[in-house]
């Protein structure tokens, strides 16, 4: 003959108001569902669907969003430092105050920085298409205190192609070009270089030459006075 052994249980009550020693009784109250044990004096949870819905969670990695009580605390809870164990303050980030973070970090949308930025390293990369500078001056080889030695310019990338510099040599103290390993050429822009005389095809003085007038030489290579004129042919 089977025997079938019932507890006490209820689908109203959340949970029993008194247990015998070693009674049980399970609430099937839908927000409730614990099994509870009494001894003699007190009703005392000691499981249900609840608590292993809870602990199923947790095996699959479950992760607790929302603390709705901690001990010592009523009502809505605020965490401070002082309620967590073990805390360790270098592994926490702060959203306020002067802190350092250490290891590598990606931040995979926009970053805005209110303040200045200063960037302590060898090499800063900028992977962009556009940028976008409103400093109306770009100060290079920033580092330089001394008597300088080292030139600085701008140097672009041109693919299979040598790429291209522009260039100011501190050896001759003037700025140029340069592509890939050919030699600087510095601009003329002393201001020597616009009057007459300066020009590298020209007479180099004026005396002794009030009238004379200015043609091609024969070599056709440069520009003379000279104080006679070729009537020409016809």
């Amino acid at each position: 003959m089977t025997t079938t052994i019932q507890i006490k249980r209820s689908t109203l009550t959340a949970a029993p108001t008194s247990l015998a020693a070693g009674e049980l009784a399970y609430s099937f109250k839908s927000d409730t569902k614990l099994l509870y044990i009494g001894d003699g004096t007190n009703v005392i949870p000691i499981g249900g669907e609840a608590d292993h819905t809870k602990l199923a969670g947790i095996e699959a990695g479950a992760q607790v969003n929302t603390v709705t009580s901690v001990a010592g605390k009523t009502g809505a809870v605020t965490l401070v430092k002082a309620d967590i164990t073990n805390f360790t303050e270098s592994d926490y980030v702060h959203t306020t105050g002067t802190e350092t973070i250490g290891g590598n970090k990606t931040f995979s949308n926009n970053v805005t920085i209110t303040g200045d930025l200063t960037v302590n390293g060898t090499v800063t990369h900028i992977n962009s298409t556009t940028v976008d500078i409103g400093d109306n001056i770009i100060i290079l080889n920033s580092q330089e205190t001394g008597t300088p030695s080292a030139n600085a310019g701008i140097e672009i990338e041109r693919g299979t192609s040598d790429n291209a510099q522009l260039l100011w040599d501190e050896s001759v103290d003037k700025w140029g070009v340069k592509v890939g390993a050919g030699a600087f050429t510095a601009f003329a822009l002393e201001s020597a270089a616009y009057t007459f005389l300066s020009l590298t095809d020209t007479p180099s003085s004026y005396t002794g030459l009030g009238g004379y007038l200015l043609k091609v030489n024969t070599a056709e290579n440069a520009i003379e006075f000279s104080n006679s004129i070729d009537g020409g042919s016809f």
